[in-house]
């Protein structure tokens, strides 16, 4: 540090003597000091103020008589407190011992046309810095967190200094001298977060805030550097007590065996990635999993817009929507602070809602029996709870039936009946009745177009018309083609 301070110092004796201090004949410098100052009082002039690092060897004051030809004679004197100007030698360098109380010199020259007297003062700065507010341990005492929870404080800071001063040459009063001090706070991780502020002083300790807390703990360093060089350091370690809400969410797809057991092969077939477009909507009951990366807590709290909450200590949560709407996720994230028996709290909102869309009730208007792309025909909406389908030939006569849940549906893969016997090809029609989806979540989520439920070319139509009771006790007709028969 002390080398690092050399081109400061070069720089501020160089910019003394260059504005307002020319060196003339008979003038006390001092090349080597850190820091140079001058006195409150004036005589005539202020005097000068040398400060020295204390670990520079190279403290010196001297007179340059080479400029002054008609040089005949030069004294210095040491001041002493109470007593005056001591004579000390004569020569043109002097070497100086600085200490915390001010040692004074005093030049005099003499020439042949008149006596050039001018007057310094040599100084070394101690100090060492303290924080006040930590433990044995160090960690940050208890009693810091009291305010709240993204901000602890204060932290109380006291820089044990020397007292410095010097005196009044002829009245041998005492001037108190306060060296420039540089405070600044050091975290041992690089994030905006965990700004310490300064909030005054308390009697003559400073005091700082923690504020806009870290989630998560570190070491603080407050250093402290006076205009000479001198530094000096402590550290304490601020436990965490803010914690911090994350999280990321994904749709569990239709054919993920782990959270859809033992279904039919066709249900795979039909729900699986390649088949079931999920880009435009994604139908109820409907899972996701819900991925916690919360850091410093202890609990968490999960709201999910359809009226649900949930409170765990867990990882993940796995999530079923049963409802039709938009949902937004909210999860708070808790940290129980035991000794203070206090809970400081993060919470985070999806910035997407969770979208459970309306039922589209659509079937293929072709089916090919004994096709490796589609082994049955079916409605490939989920929403419908429960359902019963009737198909028919163009004589009226059924080929086949189900009724129940239309996840548990294998589709109609053309056999008569259920037996080993596939029908003919040609025209068929289906009639679905008394079927019912899931509740709206909310009762002014309703579609205004309601050819939503009509299906494709062939299509079929709503008979009941009376929009409170399309949930349910409602009919669905349409038709399609079936070819490729054996």
């Amino acid at each position: 540090m002390y080398q690092k301070n050399m081109l400061f110092r070069q720089l501020s004796i160089a910019v003394f003597f260059l504005f307002g201090f020319t060196i003339l004949t008979g003038q006390i410098s001092a090349p080597y000091a850190d820091y140079i100052d001058l006195t409150e009082y004036t005589i005539e002039d202020s005097d000068s103020i040398f400060l020295f690092h204390r670990e520079n060897d190279s403290v010196f004051i001297m007179v340059d008589t080479s400029q002054s030809p008609d040089y005949l004679s030069l004294s210095w004197e040491e001041f002493v407190p109470g007593i005056g100007y001591q004579y000390l030698n004569f020569q043109p360098k002097i070497f100086v011992t600085p200490d915390t109380i001010a040692k004074g010199f005093r030049l005099t020259v003499y020439n042949a046309s008149d006596t050039i007297v001018t007057r310094c003062w040599v100084l070394r700065n101690e100090f060492t810095v303290h924080i006040l507010t930590k433990d044995d341990e160090g960690n940050l005492a208890n009693g810091v967190y009291t305010s709240e929870c993204n901000k602890y404080g204060p932290i109380q800071v006291k820089i044990d200094q020397a007292q410095l001063w010097y005196f009044h040459p002829a009245t041998y009063e005492k001037y108190d001298y306060e060296p420039d001090y540089k405070k600044i706070w050091e975290k041992d991780q690089d994030v905006e977060e965990g700004q310490v502020v300064e909030r005054g002083k308390i009697f003559d300790n400073f005091k700082f805030n923690v504020e806009d807390a870290y989630w998560e703990d570190m070491w603080y360093t407050f250093v402290v550097s006076d205009s000479c060089g001198n530094e000096d350091q402590d550290s304490v370690f601020v436990r965490s007590i803010n914690p911090k809400a994350d999280f990321e969410y994904e749709h569990v797809s239709l054919d993920d065996k782990t959270y859809y057991p033992d279904k039919d092969t066709n249900y795979y077939f039909f729900y699986s990635s390649k088949n079931y477009e999920e880009k435009d909507h994604i139908s109820a009951p409907a899972y996701y999993i819900f991925k916690n990366k919360s850091e410093n807590a202890h609990e968490y709290f999960w709201t999910f817009g359809d009226s649900t909450t949930y409170r765990t200590t867990s990882d993940s949560v796995l999530k079923e929507y049963t409802k039709i709407g938009s949902f937004e996720v909210t999860l708070t994230a808790e940290h129980h602070v035991l000794w203070w028996n206090q809970t400081c709290t993060s919470t985070m909102t999806l910035d997407e809602t969770v979208d459970i869309s309306l039922p589209i009730l659509h079937a293929p208007n072709v089916f090919c029996v004994n096709s490796s792309k589609y082994p049955a025909w079916r409605f490939e909406e989920v929403s419908i709870t429960d359902f019963e389908i009737s198909i028919f030939s163009r004589n009226g006569v059924r080929v086949h039936h189900f009724k129940g849940n239309i996840r548990d549906w294998d589709g109609w893969d053309g056999r008569y009946k259920n037996t080993d016997s596939y029908v003919s090809d040609g025209v068929y029609f289906y009639i679905v009745k008394n079927f019912s989806h899931l509740d709206y979540y909310d009762e002014d989520y309703v579609a205004d177009d309601y050819s939503v439920w009509t299906g494709t070319s062939g299509g079929g139509e709503e008979e009941n018309n009376d929009k409170k009771e399309e949930k349910k006790n409602n009919q669905y007709r349409g038709f399609f083609h079936v070819y490729c028969s054996e």
